[in-house]
């Protein structure tokens, strides 16, 4: 718990003053003054203390505290008929609202006054203190209480997979309604998609096709929550986990084409793909081909034949992961089926 101890501060005579994480000041044109005269330690206005109807404010930079109270200078007060000091305490919540005003009367024999008790324990983000008789402040304690933290998060994946996910989970937000969020996406690789209200979903795409299986990369964006003039940026890391994509035959694909000797259709699936296709008969070439053109997501196969009078069967070839062409003559008589089997190394 933070104490600031007036009475072993240097002297000093300013508007406000900050330390600890808490600013103070005064009514305007006064001045706090904290006094290191043996006869007068602790902290005052314009003098060596706070007068009547002379008023202190104190707020909290991390946006609240718990656990607030003051104490007087040893028998500071300066009322001639007793040793009361009394004083009008208004307390404000995290959000700005007054939580109310209630008297002080506080004992140079008992000289702790727990703000935080005053108003049941809640957060206090700021607070004013008006003296009714003359005293002296000799130490503020309190804990401090962040209202808005934004705080870093790892999310894992596979260099094939989307991942929705949520930022806010772990933050710190204590303020009423939502905060904005901004984000940061310089160097990231991969696609980010904002979903709102700090949801995102993260898709690779093809920048981690490289990774071999079991291999790890990183990339990594920043977010930054905003409310009620308040802001804090935190790092979310990405961590893709390379496949064993070549060795792995899986969902493979049959597309049946035209039997007028082309045949052409996208295959989606990530082990071999499989097209079969009848032959047009009659008289031209004597050949066909076979074409895999792989592109973003898919395997475009393609089936081009000529006329032919005679035809037999045709395995076009084993295409590997690049675009790639495979021809063959076909021989032997009656119009047969064309079939080309097409092993996919990467997905399709």
């Amino acid at each position: 718990m933070p104490t600031i101890d007036f009475t072993q501060l240097p002297p000093s005579s300013a508007p406000s003053f900050q330390r600890n994480g808490v600013t103070i000041r005064t009514d305007p044109d006064r001045k706090l003054v904290i006094n290191q005269d043996s006869d007068f330690l602790g902290l005052g206005v314009d003098d060596a203390t706070i007068d009547e109807g002379e008023s202190i404010f104190v707020s909290f930079n991390q946006g609240a505290a718990s656990k607030i109270s003051y104490m007087l200078d040893s028998a500071s007060t300066s009322d001639g008929d007793d040793l009361y000091a009394e004083a009008e305490l208004e307390a404000f919540d995290v959000n700005g609202k007054s939580l109310g005003i209630v008297p002080l009367s506080v004992s140079a024999f008992d000289p702790i006054s727990n703000i935080s008790v005053a108003f049941d324990g809640q957060l206090i983000s700021r607070f004013r203190l008006t003296q009714l008789e003359s005293a002296r402040i000799g130490s503020l304690s309190f804990t401090p209480v962040p209202v808005l933290v934004a705080k870093a998060d790892t999310f894992t994946t596979t260099e094939d997979a989307p991942i929705t996910f949520n930022v806010r989970k772990n933050d710190t937000f204590l303020l009423s309604g939502s905060p904005t969020i901004s984000v940061n996406t310089n160097g990231l690789q991969g696609k980010l998609t904002n979903n709102g209200n700090g949801s995102f979903t993260y898709n690779p795409g093809s920048a981690f096709q490289s990774l071999t299986a079991g291999q790890t990369a990183s990339t990594s964006f920043q977010y930054t929550l905003r409310a009620s003039g308040r802001s804090s940026t935190a790092t979310v890391t990405l961590t893709i986990t390379g496949l064993d994509e070549a060795s792995t035959a899986q969902s493979s694909d049959t597309i049946t084409g035209s039997n007028k000797g082309i045949g052409t259709s996208p295959a989606t699936g990530k082990g071999d793909d499989l097209l079969t296709g009848g032959l047009q008969s009659g008289s031209g070439g004597d050949s066909a081909s076979a074409t895999q053109t792989p592109e973003a997501g898919r395997s475009e196969l393609e089936i081009t034949t000529n006329p032919i009078p005679e035809v037999a069967s045709l395995v076009a070839g084993l295409f590997g992961s690049g675009n790639s062409t495979e021809s063959s003559l076909v021989l032997g008589a009656g119009a047969d089926g064309l079939t080309a089997a097409f092993p996919v190394a990467q997905p399709n």
